[in-house]
């Protein structure tokens, strides 16, 4: 078989990557069309449309024969069927029993069933499981929001909009990264502080005006966001999925939920199956007063025990095969 990795030859990871033995197709070069004019298979945890379709349908479609496998890049915990349903995936990879059940329920939004969604973990958690733990990070890592950015073209790229820092979005967190009570507690606690913000929103980070005493996640300096989950003690975020990968490892989460009816209103997302007052993984804080407290018992070890009970029960497997499971489930529909 002929694989390839498809990459942007100016991503910091191309070189690596290529040392390892990869074989690179440069994103949108003349080679990477004409793989996929060829392709079997189309394998990615991303399933924008200039990555899915990275030509034109209108004029390839009657030459284009390659099955979509969708990795997915994070648990799908809110209803995303109305984005999902323009894909409409050979193969969809599930790693919890509530999210596949969610995705292929008689009353679900989505448009596909069992044929298509596969309960087979996720292939990273193979690797994740394997890499030495520490406690050294306490880890802010908010999602993004669709009405803080602007459209993507046909490169992924986005062009940042005006009033960003005065939004609501950006002032709550900043009142976090920049309160003396984080930079107090991470001292107390001989934590350092890591903030990663969502790919989609890092353009506006020169403009925030981050503490120096706040480290900004950077692949060079910190190597895969797996070495951050494995060394962090706790995670503080809104709504991301990322939380889940907090659960795999065991680790607790903190909430910071300020805006929750405009999220789902104004995001893309509607709410689904899971509900973080209920389902979560940490508490659901609403004011930075909460956040602080939270995330002290939180590095302390004293969140009520229902949390860790939550996070043990999350997934289906932690077995070291996802990976295999996935492959076969491709090979199913050769």
């Amino acid at each position: 078989m002929n694989i390839f990795f498809v990459l942007s030859k100016q991503s910091s990871d191309w070189n690596r990557l290529k040392s390892e033995g990869f074989k690179l197709l440069d994103f949108k070069s003349k080679r990477h069309l004409m793989a996929v004019l060829n392709a079997k298979y189309i394998i990615s945890s991303h399933a924008d449309r200039f990555i899915k379709t990275p030509l034109p349908t209108a004029v390839y479609g009657d030459v284009l024969k390659y099955k979509f496998i969708f990795l997915q890049h994070g648990v799908t915990q809110s209803d995303i069927s109305r984005w999902f349903n323009f894909i409409m995936p050979e193969i969809l990879i599930t790693a919890t029993k509530d999210e596949y059940s969610s995705i292929v329920s008689k009353r679900s939004r989505y448009r596909v069933s069992e044929k298509e969604v596969r309960l087979t973990g996720f292939p990273r958690h193979d690797h994740l499981d394997q890499l030495e733990k520490s406690n050294d990070y306490i880890l802010i890592m908010p999602t993004w929001r669709e009405y803080l950015i602007s459209l993507t073209d046909d490169h992924g790229g986005r062009k940042k909009l005006s009033g960003f820092v005065n939004s609501d979005y950006a002032t709550h967190w900043l009142e976090i990264l920049k309160s003396e009570e984080l930079k107090n507690l991470s001292s107390a606690l001989g934590k350092q502080v890591v903030f990663c913000p969502h790919p989609i929103m890092k353009s506006y980070l020169g403009d925030l005006d981050i503490p120096e005493h706040i480290s900004i996640y950077e692949h060079k300096v910190f190597g895969s966001l797996q070495n951050i989950f494995v060394k962090s003690s706790v995670l503080l975020t809104d709504y991301s999925s990322i939380g889940f990968e907090f659960a795999y490892l065991n680790k607790p989460v903190v909430y910071y939920q300020f805006d929750s009816v405009d999220f789902f209103t104004k995001h893309t997302l509607r709410k689904g199956y899971y509900d973080h007052e209920r389902d979560g993984f940490g508490p659901v804080c609403y004011s930075k007063e909460q956040v602080f407290e939270s995330l002290d018992r939180a590095i302390s070890g004293n969140l009520e025990e229902v949390f860790e009970e939550r996070r043990i029960e999350a997934f289906s497997f932690r077995d070291g095969k996802c990976s295999e499971r996935v492959f076969n489930a491709i090979l199913e529909i050769a």
